[in-house]
């Protein structure tokens, strides 16, 4: 009877299949283990490492030819596992390959159908097979996966007399530990038969049954959702004996005291007493001791470890935010299954930290919510100014944005409402202002028709008569003005008028006063001549002489002569002052027939009355030139009322012809300019409307500055 074993690593592959450093080391330390007579004890134990297909398939097929039937035969086979479109299990070799579209290139790997024939027509009956592989290729954080697949294993190598150990189930992954140089189910398995702590039963036999049970138990106290998988169909597979254990070692002894007396990573404190006195009981040495309590711990606290990985990633998580959404919740689903752990494993945790989290929630959501509406306060005040915004203030409020922490998906949220909605009142205030110039053009014009209405009713008429009036009313009616304009464009015409016509009759009453002081000189004269007149039949009463009235006839007709020079004269330039000198007095005495005798007392009479005479005449002489003085001064200053009146009317007509030139041209200019503007804003919409026709419709979020990714551009025809 012969104890053979062949042990298979491939650790280098191709492209397209990750490395597995730990493949070979695993051939190499159960290779250690099974020669060493103590615990193995194989006869023969060959190695084969990153081998081809053929050079496996001819490996495989030597070992379990020529065998006889109490032969014992193992095949450890640690890589990549692989399957096909029909779920058919092969093992991958370093020239192992997939298609472009991800099938197995079949002839680069060894089909298990190949392992089974070659099982199947051996003559050894004790048939065992350690597979450290899965089926479905490639996790790479802290555990690296091997491969998956829904394999039927027990179908493809199980028969009678055989076992199988799988490192998984069919659809599990199988873990590379970093940090360790060996696979984790092998690294238990090794350890299982080197420390003898696979021998369960401590009959000093490890069989393969005690042997996967002691790796699966620590495998699942490091990565509690790997499930290693024993398959066989009869019971004599599970007492296949793979190796010895040392039963007398005190190490042994020590190591199963501990396993007693750990749980969940520690050992208790009645444990740690009875161990202290089996250490020294057992005579091993306290570096001994730590080194088996620390592998017997190991794997809970790898696990502990891997708990803490999922710990820190979940609080990361919900601290960026939360609830969280379903792509971070399918890498949370991913770094379970990497780590080996259970969902129940990991709900206390996630319990735990969602409860912690939602008070800090609480208290820090008030404060995100003011850090947003200050954000939408400054995006407000910042379109307000400018819109569509620039550069500039895009960057601003980028740079606000990091200050205050804010998500770019918040942020989103608060710019798409703010953006369109500024955007839709661009387009009503242009269309509004397009409106208002349509609309002012045409109250300029009608304003224009009114006042040229106006200019041609008043040339014609003025005041206005009723009817005249009231179609004038009815013209504004028709314009559509209303009152105000109305009254503002009469009031400036209709002043020019009214300062017109005042001038018209300012110089109307000067003509008419000078007429009417032309005839109170007039009969001034007249009165002078009926009171010369009354003088001379008084004192032909008093018995004047024919002498007397000849005298008194010859001084009236010479004042007369003089008033009608001085009237004369009074019309045309000045006269100048001048003193009369009074007529003299003709002495009657001097003209009669002189007597023979004078009477003393007549002559004393005719003294006497030529003193009163000569009085009177001095007196008339006086009032005479008084009023000719008189007359003169207001004869000048009726001249000089006359010229500066002419003067006031020369300067009225002809400021009020500028005023109305000043007028008239600043109402073309205005009537030009409009026409102009009115003109350009007509080119303007024919040219917009224009260009519009000719290119084809654009999208107007595309030019909105509303922020747009690529797809959304290109779905709307942006670029």
């Amino acid at each position: 009877m012969a104890k053979v074993a062949l042990l298979v690593g491939v650790s280098e592959y191709e492209v397209g299949l990750n490395p597995l450093p730990a493949a070979v080391k695993d051939v190499v330390a159960l290779e250690r283990i099974l020669k060493d007579s103590e615990m193995g004890d194989f006869d023969e134990v060959k190695t084969l490492t990153n081998p081809d297909p053929q050079t496996m398939q001819y490996e495989v097929e030597t070992l379990f030819s020529g065998r006889s039937k109490d032969d014992f035969v193992l095949l450890f086979f640690s890589g990549h596992g692989i399957k096909d479109d029909s779920n058919n299990l092969y093992f991958a070799t370093r020239i192992t390959k997939k298609s472009a579209k991800g099938d197995l290139i079949r002839s680069t790997a060894v089909p298990a159908r190949f392992v089974h024939e070659v099982m199947n027509n051996s003559r050894a009956k004790r048939q065992a097979i350690i597979l450290d592989c899965c089926f479905s290729g490639a996790f790479d954080p802290s555990l690296q996966s091997k491969d998956d697949g829904s394999i039927d294993l027990k179908g493809q190598l199980g028969a009678e007399g055989r076992v199988v150990l799988t490192s998984s189930s069919s659809t599990q992954y199988s873990f590379e530990q970093q940090g360790s140089d060996l696979s984790l189910y092998t690294r238990y398995l090794i350890e299982g038969i080197e420390t003898g702590a696979g021998d369960r039963d401590e009959d000093g036999k490890i069989s393969v049954r005690e042997l996967h049970d002691y790796a699966t138990s620590k495998v699942q106290e490091t990565a509690p959702s790997m499930t290693p998988k024993l398959i066989t169909l009869k019971d004599l597979g599970f007492d296949l004996v793979l190796a010895k254990a040392k039963v007398t070692d005190p190490k042994l002894r020590y190591r199963r005291q501990v396993e007693k007396y750990s749980s969940r990573g520690a050992i208790s404190s009645i444990g740690r007493t009875i161990l202290d006195r089996l250490q020294v009981q057992l005579r091993i040495s306290l570096i001994v001791v730590g080194e088996i309590e620390s592998e017997v711990l190991r794997p809970y606290q790898e696990r502990l470890d891997n708990l803490h990985r999922y710990q820190q990633a979940f609080e990361a998580a919900v601290k960026n935010e939360y609830p969280l959404r379903n792509y971070v919740q399918s890498e949370l689903e991913d770094l379970l299954e990497i780590l080996g752990l259970r969902r129940e494993d990991v709900d206390p945790i996630e319990k735990e930290i969602i409860a912690h989290n939602a008070q800090n929630l609480k208290a820090t959501s008030e404060e995100y919510q003011q850090k947003l509406k200050r954000y939408e306060q400054e995006l407000r005040r910042a379109v307000e100014v400018e819109y569509p915004l620039s550069s500039y203030s895009r960057n601003g409020l980028n740079d606000f944005q990091k200050s205050l922490g804010l998500k770019s998906e918040d942020v989103e949220r608060i710019e798409s409402p703010i953006l369109a909605q500024k955007y839709q009142q661009q387009i009503e205030a242009e269309e509004l202002k397009q409106r208002e110039e349509k609309e002012k053009l045409s109250h300029q014009n009608n304003l224009q028709r009114y006042e040229q209405e106006l200019y041609n009713v008043i040339e014609t008429e003025y005041p206005f008569r009723v009817d005249t009036r009231n179609g004038l009313k009815n013209l504004q009616q028709s314009l559509g003005l209303n009152d105000e304009d109305v009254a503002q464009i009469e009031s400036s015409i209709l002043q020019t008028k009214k300062s017109a016509l005042k001038n018209s009759k300012t110089v109307q009453l000067y003509h008419e006063q000078k007429n009417e002081q032309n005839s109170t000189d007039t009969s001034s004269t007249i009165d002078k001549q009926k009171q010369l007149i009354s003088v001379k039949q008084k004192q032909k009463q008093n018995g004047f002489s024919v002498l007397d009235n000849r005298v008194i006839f010859i001084a009236t007709a010479f004042s007369v002569i003089i008033g009608g020079w001085l009237f004369f004269f009074k019309s045309t330039t000045t006269i100048p002052t001048v003193e009369k000198t009074p007529i003299p007095s003709v002495t009657p005495t001097a003209l009669t027939t002189p007597t023979s005798s004078p009477n003393p007392k007549k002559a004393e009479e005719e003294a006497k009355l030529k003193a009163a005479k000569d009085a009177g005449a001095k007196k008339s002489a006086a009032e005479q030139a008084a009023r000719d003085r008189a007359g003169a001064e207001q004869a000048a200053r009726d001249r000089a009322g006359a010229e500066q009146a002419a003067r006031d009317q020369a300067a009225a007509e002809q400021a009020a012809a500028e005023q109305a030139a000043r007028d008239q041209a600043a109402r073309d200019q205005a009537a030009a300019e409009q026409a102009a503007r009115d003109q350009a804003a007509r080119d303007r919409v024919a040219a917009e409307q224009a260009a519009a026709d000719a290119k084809p419709t654009r999208n107007p979020r595309c030019d909105s500055g509303e922020p747009l990714s690529a797809r959304t551009q290109r779905e709307l025809g942006c670029i």
